[in-house]
C-alpha cells in the first residue's frame, strides 16, 4: 500500500486511483518504509531525519522535459548503462532494456543511435530509460510531449500498469 502526503503545487502525483496536487516535498509510504524527503535549494535531497537521500536505493526514475540521452550513442548502450547504473548485472539490464524498449514499440532501433529516430521514437526511448531500471517512484515531466495520439495512449497504458503494480508515478 502507498500513501502520500503532499503539499502545494506544481505537478501531479498518482498512486492506486488517487491524483494529488504537490510540491517537490512528499512522503513515501510502503508497508515497509516510511521515507520523508525534502529537496533542498542547494542540489541535494536530504531525508527528514538528516540522511542524504540516494536514489539508487530508492529506485527513482526520473523522464526529464529536455532529453538526456545522447543522440550519437545506440539505444541499447544506453539503457543497459543506465540500469547497471540503477544495480542491475549485465544480463538483467540487457532484459529489462529489451522488455521496455518492446512495451513502448520501439525495439527496431535498438542499435540505432538515438539521434536517427523520430522525436515521438526518441521520447518514447527516454521514457524506456527511465523505467528500465524498475523505479518504484517515477517522475515524469511533459510525458506526451512529441507523441502522437496513438503514442500517446500507449504511455497512458504504461503508465496505468506502472500504478497497478504499485509504483508512484508523479507527471
Amino acid at each position: 500500500m502507498h500513501g502520500c502526503a503532499c503539499q502545494s503545487s506544481c505537478g501531479y502525483m498518482v498512486t492506486d486511483h488517487n491524483m494529488f496536487s504537490i510540491d517537490l516535498h512528499f512522503i513515501w509510504q510502503t508497508d515497509e518504509m516510511q521515507e520523508q524527503i525534502v529537496v533542498n535549494d542547494n542540489g541535494f535531497c536530504y531525508m527528514l531525519d538528516g540522511e542524504i537521500f540516494h536514489p539508487t536505493a530508492s529506485q527513482v526514475g526520473y523522464l526529464p522535459e529536455e532529453r538526456g540521452l545522447y543522440p550519437k550513442k545506440k539505444v541499447r548502450d544506453q539503457m543497459v548503462y543506465l540500469a547497471m547504473l540503477r544495480g542491475m548485472n549485465k544480463k538483467q539490464a540487457n532484459e529489462s532494456t529489451v522488455k521496455w524498449l518492446d512495451r513502448l514499440h520501439v525495439s527496431e532501433y535498438i542499435d540505432r543511435n538515438l539521434e536517427t529516430l523520430s522525436k515521438g521514437n526518441q521520447q518514447k526511448v527516454q521514457l524506456a530509460a527511465t523505467l528500465v531500471g524498475e523505479p518504484q517512484l517515477v517522475i515524469l515531466d511533459e510525458p506526451f510531449s512529441g507523441l502522437d495520439p496513438v503514442n500517446a495512449q500507449v504511455l497512458k497504458d504504461v503508465i496505468r500498469e506502472l500504478i497497478r503494480e504499485g509504483r508512484i508515478v508523479i507527471f
